[in-house]
């Protein structure tokens, strides 16, 4: 894994914070460790750097992120369910 242009980590995540904060950060690799959150940079001779980590209850949720506009990129779309039956 080459980190030659990406120094930070080649992926790029939106982390939402317990408070509603959100957190762009680049990493290779997200690892959850007893409810904490940790994102990894990796360098090529396979050492580890932690670049950013959220203790338990600290963080909500976590996504990989588009570097263009910070949209999920997993996700083609997402509409919003209006019950009708409930009206919520």
């Amino acid at each position: 894994m080459s980190n030659t242009y990406a120094p930070n980590g080649n992926w790029y995540h939106r982390i939402q914070t317990a408070k509603g904060e959100d957190v762009y950060v680049h990493g290779d690799e997200v690892e959850f460790k007893d409810g904490a959150l940790i994102v990894w940079r990796v360098k090529d001779d396979g050492t580890r750097f932690v670049n950013i980590a959220f203790a338990p209850g600290q963080w909500a949720n976590i996504y990989a992120a588009s570097v263009m506009d910070g949209h999920a990129v997993a996700v083609d779309h997402w509409d919003k369910n209006d019950n009708k039956e409930t009206g919520k």
